[in-house]
This record gives C-alpha cells, sequence and structure tokens, in this order.
C-alpha cells in the first residue's frame, strides 16, 4: 500500500503533501531534506518562524556561506559582525571590501593604544612620532625608539616642538 510522505507543508512548494516515487516531497525555495523539514546551506531558520531566511554572509570576509540560527556567519580572523562585512580590531579597510593588518610600528606607537583606526588605518602615535603607521618622528625630532615614552629624541641644535598652550588662533571679529 501507500505510505505517509510526513512533507513538512511550511517547506513544501504549494503546501504539497505529496512526494515521488523516491519518498522525496517538492521543496520550495531555502528548504531541503526528503521532507522540506530543514534549511538549505545558506539558509537559517528565525525563530519560530516558518520560512528559511537566506545568511547573507559576505562573500569575502565570511568563512562560507552558512549562518548559525540567529543569521550570524562565522568570519574570517580579520572581520567581524553578523554578516562578517566589516573590518575587526586591529585590521582597516584596504579596500575592495578586503581587510589587512594595521602594521602599527610597535617603536611609534604607545603601549597601551587601541589598534588602529579601522576607517582609516591610523594608529595610535606617541607625541613626537607621525605617520600612519607611526614610523617616523616628526620635523626636528630622531631616532624613533621603543623605549622613548615620547617615540623621538629632539635633534640637537633643532627648535623645540610648538607646546600645545602655546599655539594661539586668530579669530575675524
Amino acid at each position: 500500500g501507500c505510505t505517509n510522505c510526513g512533507c513538512n507543508t511550511n517547506g513544501t512548494a504549494s503546501e504539497s503533501v505529496s512526494c515521488d516515487e523516491v519518498g522525496q516531497c517538492e521543496c520550495k525555495a531555502g528548504f531541503n531534506g526528503t521532507t522540506c523539514d530543514v534549511c538549505k546551506d545558506g539558509f537559517y531558520l528565525i525563530n519560530n518562524s516558518t520560512t528559511c531566511t537566506e545568511c547573507e554572509c559576505d562573500e569575502i570576509g565570511s568563512e562560507g556561506e552558512t549562518c548559525d540560527s540567529n543569521g550570524d556567519c562565522s568570519c574570517s580572523e580579520e572581520y567581524t559582525g553578523a554578516k562578517c562585512d566589516s573590518c575587526d580590531a586591529g585590521f582597516t579597510a584596504a579596500g575592495n571590501g578586503e581587510c589587512a593588518a594595521c602594521g602599527c610600528s610597535t617603536k611609534g606607537t604607545e603601549a597601551d593604544a587601541e589598534p588602529c583606526s579601522v576607517e582609516d588605518g591610523q594608529c595610535e602615535c606617541k607625541e613626537y612620532v607621525k605617520g600612519t603607521q607611526c614610523d617616523s618622528c616628526v620635523d626636528g625630532y630622531t631616532k624613533l625608539d621603543a623605549e622613548n615614552p615620547v617615540g623621538c629624541s629632539k635633534t640637537p641644535g633643532a627648535p623645540a616642538a610648538p607646546e600645545a598652550s602655546n599655539i594661539t588662533t586668530s579669530s575675524a571679529q
């Protein structure tokens, strides 16, 4: 005699309960399995929902197209965010949606500094250090040194660096 297909009406096309000769139900988009009771790879079932929703993991930042039951994708080391579409701490946007390591100079950055800015890659430089990666001395200073708390030493005979308190601004009245 005939056996019940056991099709999941939430997952079958046109809420069909019929199946083919090998017992495969006709699944709607996003569903998989003989009885259409699981989501396809790249889809997930939202809490108590009857619809498999696409994960939409970022092609570059995620380790695949599958996600967990919250829709969170599994990210590669440099990426973060539910869809793995943002650079993680210690990485900066390198163009084409890719993230690259900050590359901050250990000599020129503060010991307790945050990783570089995700937006522009600017590292947190010591007082007399400049450059996106804090890898060169400001004018009038030389010898970038990790042991130097301000990063660089004053070049003998060079004028003193301006102190913030001595800088004045004029405003047109």
